[in-house]
């Protein structure tokens, strides 16, 4: 590491001394400090993606869950790692979420980190060879096709890594080294030369002649070959290894633990110890005991098995079970630290699930009764005093027991209770309820938004819609819009006044008061500037509709989505609407069609627009071609002639 005296200029680039900037007070390894702040930036652009792309990267798992026909047992790691990836690589409008993320923390760092943070702008998942661990626990990986050599630090503490086994990782550039986002997928030696044999044979075969090119498009596929290796039969070092193998999936069956995931997990934790550590096995039975309570200690809702019971079971002793349980649970350490957070957020997962099922379906109302829960749990975290993220788990994991006593709700909380139970409700029962919150608490903007939905009359619905607006902005406070302006969604009390202002900016565009509408769409987006709620699709067609086409086109190239179907076929209308048919809108329509070929079948009148809205759909799709005629088919009627162009050009 390199070391700094205390008068010398600090290496960061302030311009200080060391002492009176990144030194004070002793002598400080800058590239310590460096290096951990690196790691904090890290973890904060993954909130920032959960945050704000949480929907765009589930819909982008969804199609690749289906395209690979990814089994239930396997989807929770195939999320971890598909969403590294789709945060590192793929463009959204016209750049990945990661660089849209350091965009917007450009000012914010010391120009040392700086010029850091501008490399990781590149970095994309890839596949390497660990050549050997080093004394500090880094690790030495060597780049599977162009050779490059990192040294890479390993969070976990006394994690052991195997020379020879291959590694896919989303690796960064930090200091002195480099630093791995998420966790990694490491295949031990005893099987990694077949997998990159594969992974080069797939590089070959896709005649993508770069290969971080080659990781961002084909990225899956190779996650795909990864995880095949731990879903097929192992090949083991001796036949007492695969005895115990064999033993511990018949025990299991025997006792109805048949469930796959549980069966794989088993099996793959043991081809990896007998990896690492070789073990000469002279009594199988006390590593299948072992092996069984490992995998116990690790599913959701376990403890089927006490060491007790196994050594009666497999006539060993209890002591027996409970040492080669700690040599597997050492030798396993990583694996075991992870599934043990998979199972932690599984069973809250299941614990939230019970509070999802029969909600209304409006959509532009999230799941009501997870929103409940969450504020619940909010309201019950924030009563404790939690000194670290592992206290905060322990107590959402023991949540999953019998429900502890609560504290007696203030009249806010009961009021947003009943309103959680009318969104579950429907008819006189759902606008009774909303009628009692308010009662209850007068600014609460989400009981005016169940009135209005009832009321048949626009005029007193729109009335309805701005009392809950104007509820919502006493109830946060003109200097709570100060101080969050900018992050409004990511904070949950805002929700039911996002809601009400997104409906009342609905309610008057449709009622024709454009120009007000436009003025509420516009505040939404400063608030929200992410827009998880959808605000610029109605924003674009309120411009165009007002004959505001350059602020439309200006949206669009804020939001650039090129690569579907609101972003190709919007693109495509402002062109027209600004200069008529060109060259340039030839060029565009081609576009267009590659992103989506079904859509000016249904401008066109070629084929039959749905009546029923679309919920969902998948990039590409007929649903998404249906969905954006459904919501833009105004703007294109307004342009019969290109309409008619299209449909000659077709």
């Amino acid at each position: 590491m390199t070391h700094i005296g205390r008068n010398d200029p600090c290496g960061c680039g302030s311009g200080e001394k060391y002492k009176k900037c990144c030194g004070k007070g002793n002598v400080l390894s800058l590239s310590h400090t460096l290096e951990k702040e690196l790691d904090e930036i890290l973890l904060d652009m993954l909130g920032f993606a959960m945050n704000y792309y949480q929907h765009e990267l589930e819909r982008s798992l969804g199609t690749y869950y289906q395209a690979f026909n990814v089994p239930d047992r396997d989807k929770e790691i195939a999320r971890v790692f598909g969403s590294i990836w789709f945060i590192t690589s793929v463009e959204l409008g016209d750049s990945t979420i990661l660089s849209k993320y350091l965009d917007k923390q450009a000012n914010r760092h010391r120009p040392r980190v700086k010029d850091i943070l501008n490399k990781w702008k590149t970095v994309r998942p890839s596949v390497g060879v660990i050549e050997h661990q080093n004394s500090d626990q880094s690790i030495v990986v060597k780049d599977l096709f162009s050779n490059k050599v990192q040294n890479v630090k390993v969070l976990e503490e006394d994690l052991q890594v195997e020379s020879g086994s291959l590694l896919l990782a989303a690796i960064f550039p930090a200091v002195e080294n480099s630093i791995v986002l998420g966790p990694f997928i490491e295949v031990p030696p005893v099987i990694s030369k077949q997998l990159e044999q594969a992974v080069i044979s797939l590089y070959e075969g896709s005649e993508i002649g770069d290969p971080q090119e080659f990781m961002s498009e084909l990225f899956l596929d190779v996650l795909n070959l990864f995880m095949s290796v731990f879903t097929e039969e192992g090949v083991w070092n001796s036949e007492a290894h695969k005895e115990v193998a064999d033993h511990f999936l018949e025990f299991m069956m025997d006792q109805g633990r048949d469930d796959e995931a549980v069966l794989d997990l088993g099996v793959t934790l043991w081809g990896k110890y007998c990896s690492r550590k070789n073990p000469s096995i002279k009594k199988p039975e006390i590593y299948v005991a072992a092996l069984i309570y490992l995998v116990d200690k690790l599913v959701p809702f376990g403890g089927y098995f006490t060491q007790k019971e196994l050594a009666e079971q497999f006539r060993v002793s209890s002591a027996s079970i409970s040492s080669r349980f700690k040599e597997m649970q050492d030798a396993l350490e990583a694996e075991v630290d992870q599934l043990q957070g998979l199972r932690e957020k599984a069973e809250l997962d299941v614990y939230r699930e019970k509070f999802e099922h029969n909600v209304q379906s409006n959509p532009l109302i999230p799941k009501a009764a997870l929103e409940r829960e969450l504020l619940q749990l909010q309201r019950e975290i924030n009563e404790q005093n939690f000194e670290s993220m592992d206290q905060i788990q322990e107590f959402l994991t023991n949540r999953m027991n019998p429900k502890p006593a609560k504290k007696k709700l203030s009249k806010k909380e009961r009021a947003q209770e009943l309103l959680f139970d009318a969104y579950e409700a429907a008819g006189k029962k759902r606008v009774q309820l909303a009628k009692e919150a308010l009662k209850l608490y007068p600014n609460s903007p989400d009981a005016f938004n169940i009135l209005a939905e009832s009321e048949r009359n626009l005029e007193e619905r729109l009335s309805l819609y701005k009392a809950g607006l104007e509820a919502g902005e006493k109830e946060l406070g003109k200097s709570f819009f100060n101080q969050n302006k900018g992050h409004f969604w990511g904070l949950t009390e805002t929700r039911p006044y996002m809601r009400v202002k997104f409906l009342y900016a609905a309610l008057l565009q449709d009622m024709g008061m454009v120009k007000e509408a436009i003025s509420q769409y516009e505040e939404l987006l400063m608030l929200n500037p992410m827009d998880n709620q959808g605000v610029r699709y109605e924003l674009f067609g309120a411009y165009v509709q007002s004959g505001h086409i350059q602020k439309a086109n200006a949206l669009l190239n804020e939001y650039k989505e090129d690569s579907t179907a609101h972003g190709a076929f919007n693109s495509l209308l402002i062109e027209y609407e600004i200069n008529g048919i060109t060259p340039k809108t030839k060029r565009l329509v081609k576009r267009a069609k590659d992103v989506n070929p079904y859509v000016i079948d249904y401008l066109t009148g070629s084929k039959q627009i749905p009546k029923q809205h679309v919920d969902s759909f998948i990039f590409g799709s007929e649903s998404e071609a249906a969905a954006y005629v459904l919501e833009h088919r105004h703007l294109w009627e307004r342009n019969k002639e290109l309409v008619e162009w299209l449909r000659r050009q077709a």
